[in-house]
């Protein structure tokens, strides 16, 4: 079944996803469900499993319990390929670029496997260049670049051709204040103008929801970027790794 033939669901429900490693257990019962068009920001401690459930549900990690729906078709088994040409798209924490290649043909690259027919690749390359302010940087390579701005390829990569849903996996990690504030508003561009939904490890804006992911404490909940904005790493997380959200 197509994902897209079940556009009144939820963009992403994950049902009770668990995961052991060993006798070590990383995700234990996490329930959570992001609508189409909604940006959600998760953060946490190192350790609190935020990456290993983005590998879960983007395929490259499977669950030892618990299921994944995405538009409300079941991809709890798809293949990881599969889900990326149906719009499941994510970063990842190291940028990894082509570094022979220049900005431009980095996106070319994925936007030439996921384009949808009829829509042609050099606009889909422009028009993101254009929406993440790289157009200057087009014909430079990676190693010209600032981190912002590799960060900024990743994620034109990642939502080229199509992305109905971003996953994005320490975005912010390792730039300053300024370029934090810059990328977070292109990401909420991308939301407005592209039509993604977004679910973001770090990034998160004022109205948005936003949950703490953390196995030390037996209580949770679920509220707004304006609401739990101000929570040190030590305070209670509004988010529990054992519990729903």
């Amino acid at each position: 079944m197509n994902a897209a033939e079940n556009p009144v669901c939820p963009a992403l429900e994950v049902n009770g996803i668990c995961r052991n490693f060993g006798g070590v257990v990383a995700l234990r019962d996490v329930s959570f469900a992001v609508s189409a068009g909604e940006v959600v920001g998760l953060i946490g401690p190192n350790g609190a499993g935020k990456s290993t459930l983005f590998e879960i549900v983007s395929g490259n990690l499977p669950p030892s319990a618990g299921r994944i729906s995405y538009f409300g078709t079941d991809f709890t088994a798809m293949p990881t390929h599969l889900r990326r040409r149906e719009g499941m798209c994510r970063t990842f924490q190291k940028v990894r670029l082509f570094e022979s290649m220049s900005v431009a043909d980095n996106i070319r690259v994925a936007a030439s496997q996921c384009v949808p027919e009829g829509r042609d690749v050099r606009e889909e390359v422009a028009a993101i260049l254009a929406q993440l302010r790289l157009e200057a940087q087009a014909q430079r390579r990676p190693a010209e670049l600032t981190l912002a701005d590799r960060k900024r390829v990743e994620i034109g990569r990642a939502i080229a051709g199509n992305c109905r849903l971003l996953m994005l996996d320490e975005s912010l990690s390792g730039l300053t204040h300024e370029e934090a504030e810059h990328l977070i508003s292109e990401i909420l561009v991308l939301n407005r103008v592209r039509g993604i939904t977004e679910q973001c490890d770090q990034a998160a804006a004022p109205g948005r929801k936003m949950g703490l992911i953390d196995h030390r404490v037996p209580e949770n909940g679920f509220g707004s970027a304006d609401e739990v904005g101000d929570i040190e790493p030590t305070q209670t997380p509004i988010i529990n790794a054992s519990h729903r959200f």
